[in-house]
């Protein structure tokens, strides 16, 4: 599922590309417009290959595409494609606020989102959703099914739960879970030192907002009646 959401930044990335390349004369849209346009025809099945993709690509903004899709697409990285982003002039970061997105999505679910922190998921029950591997959760040996039971000797709740991640902000102590595994309760020391951690986009000084262009592309234009 992961490779499906990174085509989204490596398309994203492609149309930062374009837009630099043409001097924001052109864009993925152009791109588009071409290969998935004109003539209309009832539905057919119509089948092309990379060189297709590559050529079409070429014809809106000449670049060597084959490198750019080529390393993306075969290259298994530690992190997710982030060049549509820093070439748009933004880049990732990380602090203790929730985001917008990610505050009105645990308000609905009614999970805990610990991904970039711990590394876990945790539904409002206490029960793991998922863990990240790699990252403190995981290794600890927690894995999705158990279902949080204690957290520092005080007895399951969200707020525990953050107040133990806080706490760990500057060092201090790993967090002591104890979590029930198919009627099975068993300590779990998780090793973390950075506090709460959610993902923020800051913008890169001295770079054109190319990222914002893009996105203002994407709002739907209404009219009124």
């Amino acid at each position: 599922m992961d490779f499906y959401d990174e085509s989204w930044l490596i398309w994203l990335e492609a149309d930062s590309v374009i837009r630099r390349q043409t001097g924001g004369k052109k864009s993925l849209d152009d791109f588009c417009r071409s290969f998935h346009g004109a003539p209309s025809t009832g539905p057919k099945l119509v089948t092309y290959t990379f060189d297709d993709v590559e050529t079409a690509m070429n014809s809106i903004a000449p670049y060597d595409w084959r490198k750019f899709f080529r390393d993306r697409l075969d290259y298994i990285g530690p992190r997710a494609p982030l060049g549509g982003i820093e070439g748009g002039g933004w880049k990732l970061v990380y602090n203790e606020t929730p985001n917008d997105h990610i505050q009105a999505a645990d308000r609905v679910s009614g999970e805990i989102t610990m991904e970039y922190s711990l590394g876990m998921n945790v539904g409002r029950d206490g029960a793991v959703l998922d863990v990240v591997p790699g990252m403190a959760a995981a290794e600890s040996g927690l894995a999705p099914g158990m279902r949080l039971q204690t957290i520092n000797g005080k007895a399951w709740s969200a707020e525990a739960l953050h107040d133990a991640v806080r706490s760990t902000k500057g060092g201090g102590a790993p967090i002591e879970l104890v979590a029930d595994n198919d009627g099975f309760s068993k300590p779990y020391h998780v090793t973390y030192r950075g506090g709460e951690l959610y993902p923020h986009l800051a913008r890169i000084e001295g770079q054109p907002d190319i990222l914002s262009d893009i996105l203002k592309s994407l709002t739907p234009v209404t009219s009124a009646k």
